[in-house]
């Protein structure tokens, strides 16, 4: 019996910015991009200078902007027990969908949470 390997979380999300460059080039997303925030370093020097310049941890790993509406999508990889979402990443989750009601926030377990996410606000976003 063959096992199919999983997916990296890196391999997941370029996954879905595919689906994102479709979904622009067909008008459906007005802008996308990926959120560097990578916080790990072992340097001190660049740690230091890291959060002095506004780097916090948490934040999502993707933003995409609808017409109505700003999505955010915290990515994880997706194997037989879930990554832990870390107590800042649930604080940005929380924090960004506590927000006026056009913003939302998910952590998906790889690319097909994503699109499931990703398409139900792209259909509300065209009723409108």
């Amino acid at each position: 019996m063959t096992t199919i390997p999983f997916r990296t979380e890196s391999q997941e999300q370029m996954a879905v910015a595919k689906l994102l460059r479709i979904y622009q080039e067909q008008g459906k997303v007005i802008l996308y991009s990926k959120l560097a925030q990578e916080t790990y370093t072992k340097f001190i020097t660049v740690k230091r200078r890291n959060r002095m310049e506004g780097l916090v941890e948490g934040v999502p790993d993707l933003l995409i902007i609808l017409k109505d509406r700003v999505l955010f999508i915290e990515m994880k990889r997706v194997k037989k027990a879930h990554p832990k979402t870390t107590p800042a990443q649930l604080a940005w989750q929380e924090a960004l969908n506590g927000t006026m009601g056009n913003v939302f926030a998910t952590v998906a377990y790889g690319y097909e949470e994503a699109k499931v996410f990703i398409d139900k606000h792209v259909i509300e976003s065209v009723k409108i």
